[in-house]
């Protein structure tokens, strides 16, 4: 990894988008959601939770939305999905 007076590259930055972009597609539930949890712990380590909640979907999907990649499609296609199918819930 550079160091600050080194700079960044494109390829560096290209790279740390692509890390990401799996990191997620990883994470993502099959329904497009990703996975996030809650507990009273602020570390995270007892009695954590999952929280089912459409805000990182959106934010996840706006973010990605920035990169018109191709490896960025089926990550972005599938929150899109989910908050979609929520939305024709509360019709």
């Amino acid at each position: 990894m550079p160091s600050g007076s080194e700079g960044t590259s494109a390829n560096d930055l290209d790279a740390g988008i692509g890390r990401e972009l799996e990191f997620l597609r990883r994470s993502q539930l099959p329904s497009g959601e990703f996975k996030v949890f809650m507990s009273l712990d602020l570390n995270l380590q007892y009695d954590c939770v999952f929280d089912s909640s459409p805000f990182p979907a959106a934010l996840i999907a706006y973010s990605v939305g920035f990169d018109d990649s191709d490896s960025a499609d089926d990550v972005l296609n599938k929150p899109l999905s989910f908050l979609l199918n929520l939305r024709a819930g509360y019709r």
